[in-house]
């Protein structure tokens, strides 16, 4: 794949870059979020650039010489930064149909698969691939991420016990400015640290230090210190504890 960025006039080449890995991609789509471009298409790379934390960074393991996986990459404006790229897709043949960022800052995907294993969420509309063989059948597939392509879009929150330990769920929205909604379960009471870090461990802010009851419950970071100031843009660690479990998740702050 390639990126090239045009002035307004599209005479002067202001910015490029290749995309890829070692074997055949094909971009299709382009989504302009807070903070970055979101490029995705179709690859058939084992070496696809993927980043830590992301949804997927191998391609299935059963993948097979004739496989193609959707892929994609959040780059900054400049072209000059990965800052998150993920694969997304089964053992079969996955297309990237479009992209869109949806009102609450989260990437929806769509597309066709021939995977029967294309990976699905516990509460999706179906489960089940329904598309045939995987010469000739095929599946529509929708599925949503957060633009660092890394945390499924979460469900609304809700009152109750939750099944497992402390999860970590996601942050909405993300890139954000100037406020952001950091989600967790548990799955029973137990007190939570959430502290927001900068990439050199020096602690910003501490956002809850309390018991929480089971249940799905959400904190608020503002873009500011423990003194109160706001913090430059740039990437952030919310970090989350409890007795037994420690979470993180990188937040982007944009101005």
């Amino acid at each position: 794949m390639f990126v090239v960025r045009l002035d307004h006039g599209l005479t002067t080449l202001e910015a490029s870059t290749y995309l890829g890995g070692a074997q055949w991609e094909n971009a299709t789509e382009l989504e302009l979020v807070p903070g970055g471009i979101i490029v995705g298409g179709t690859t058939s790379s084992e070496n696809w650039p993927t980043t830590e934390g992301a949804f997927r960074t191998i391609i299935d393991p059963g993948a097979s010489t004739y496989t193609r996986s959707i892929a994609m990459a959040n780059l900054d404006r400049d072209l000059t930064q990965l800052q998150a790229g993920t694969f997304m897709g089964g053992t079969g043949i996955d297309n990237l149909g479009g992209l869109l960022l949806n009102q609450d800052g989260y990437l929806v995907v769509g597309g066709s698969t021939s995977s029967y294993n294309f990976p699905v969420g516990s509460q999706a509309y179906s489960g089940v691939f329904a598309g045939g063989s995987f010469d000739f059948g095929g599946d529509v597939i929708l599925a949503m991420l957060d633009t660092l392509l890394s945390v499924p879009a979460l469900a609304p929150a809700q009152d109750g016990p939750v099944k497992t330990g402390l999860i970590l769920e996601g942050a909405i929205p993300n890139p954000f400015n100037p406020q952001t909604e950091v989600a967790f379960s548990l799955g029973e009471v137990s007190r939570v640290k959430v502290d927001v870090h900068d990439l050199a461990g020096r602690l910003v802010a501490t956002l809850a230090d309390r018991e929480f009851s089971a249940g799905r419950h959400r904190v608020v970071w503002q873009g500011k210190d423990s003194h109160g100031r706001s913090m430059p843009s740039g990437t952030y660690l919310v970090n989350l504890k409890d007795k037994s479990h420690h979470q993180s998740l990188k937040l982007v702050l944009g101005k």
